[in-house]
């Protein structure tokens, strides 16, 4: 089971921990350090070439390789020339199961803006010239593994749509880790991250357009002059990160909300329950996502979550209804549950109480325990 970026990462450490529980399973970690700190260019190719390959023949140490994939972690998916995944899965010879933590859709839009009419025709020509590349990472990617985890039926119903076997899928949930609480009383966490006296609403990961930080930041106003915003996480180097966190920068001081949002930049693993503590409510204000490793974190933590009614979102809710929801578009929904929150402590405690709920019942026990059903499942198959 190869090591990948800190959120898959973590999700391995979890996985990984909990699998070992059960004596008849031996985990092999298969991880190189350099290959997530490629930033990619062509005179760099056949050092990342080597790099993958030699990943990809380490794989084969056990009887089954399982690989915890993101597009993203083989350079860029939508440039076959960057793309490793492909040299590197030819190297693996033994059964192999793919958890796909997120599912990559072609993006074409009708736009006003010349430029942006432009690059979308250009994508069209792109998807027609590379159709073969195309079809391999939506669907040839995963007919040639023995089994698929997804975790989402979003994601199941994706794959099928496309045309992957949906024999070959199983959809395990996100799992949600067993946390150490803070030591600190809310207060205390308060005055670390400088919001001492405050309402925190705090939206937790990646900094991205898709996940919708600048959602929050154009209806704070609307808000109580003592509710501040923590944005907490990083952004990636690539330049489309850079270029979204600096409009949300100057979004902030175009409002005159410089007192009000605050952005914490990367939160190290022992702060996380302290900003967790600090936070009256998780925001998670996303257009689109696959799945969310920061929504399982905030439920691990027992947190009242407001979030868009993205498909995984409802399908944690219809185990749980642990999370409250909006329509995406509707930020006067959200506003008003905000309010409805802070006024009504008992609504937030009821959250927090299902959040607890949901973490016992769906934790990496029980997702280690589906993975081994779908190990025993390919390994009964090949046998036969």
């Amino acid at each position: 089971m190869p090591l990948h970026d800190k959120g898959i990462r973590i999700y391995s450490d979890h996985l990984i921990a909990a699998m070992e529980k059960d004596t008849e399973i031996q985990v092999h970690r298969v991880g190189l350090e350099k290959i997530f700190r490629i930033n990619f260019h062509p005179f760099r190719y056949f050092f990342a070439l080597g790099l993958y390959k030699k990943l990809g023949k380490e794989m084969n140490v056990g009887d089954i390789a399982h690989i915890q994939h993101d597009y993203s972690l083989f350079c860029l998916w939508n440039n076959p020339f960057e793309n490793m995944y492909r040299h590197f899965r030819k190297q693996i010879h033994i059964p192999t199961v793919l958890t796909a933590h997120e599912i990559v859709h072609r993006t074409i839009r009708d736009e006003k803006n010349i430029v942006l009419k432009l690059k979308y025709m250009l994508k069209r020509l792109y998807y027609i010239l590379f159709q073969k590349y195309m079809r391999y990472i939506e669907v040839g990617m995963f007919e040639e593994c023995d089994a698929v985890i997804v975790h989402t039926r979003k994601s199941f119903q994706t794959l099928v749509e496309r045309g992957v076997n949906a024999s070959r899928i199983h959809v395990i949930p996100h799992g949600i880790a067993n946390v150490e609480k803070s030591t600190l009383t809310k207060e205390q966490a308060k005055e670390k991250f400088k919001v001492s006296g405050k309402y925190v609403l705090t939206t937790f990961g990646l900094i991205h357009e898709r996940k919708g930080q600048d959602i929050v930041i154009d209806v704070l106003k609307e808000l109580d002059e003592d509710c501040v915003y923590l944005v907490a996480g990083t952004i990636e180097k690539r330049k489309v990160f850079k270029k979204y966190f600096a409009f949300l920068q100057d979004r902030v001081k175009e409002l005159g909300l410089d007192d009000r949002v605050i952005f914490t930049d990367f939160i190290n693993d022992n702060d996380v329950k302290d900003l967790m503590m600090a936070t009256d409510i998780i925001i998670y204000p996303a257009r689109e996502i696959t799945a969310s490793g920061s929504i399982s974190d905030a439920i691990a933590y027992g947190k009242a979550i407001i979030a868009s009614d993205l498909e995984f979102v409802r399908e944690i809710n219809e185990r749980i209804k642990c999370i409250a929801t909006y329509s995406h578009d509707d930020t006067n929904s959200m506003v008003n549950m905000i309010k409805s929150m802070r006024q009504n402590e008992d609504q937030r405690i009821g959250l927090e109480d299902k959040a607890n709920k949901y973490a016992a019942l769906y934790g990496y026990e029980y997702s280690a325990k589906k993975t081994i059903e779908v190990y025993k499942i390919v390994q009964s198959v090949r046998h036969n």
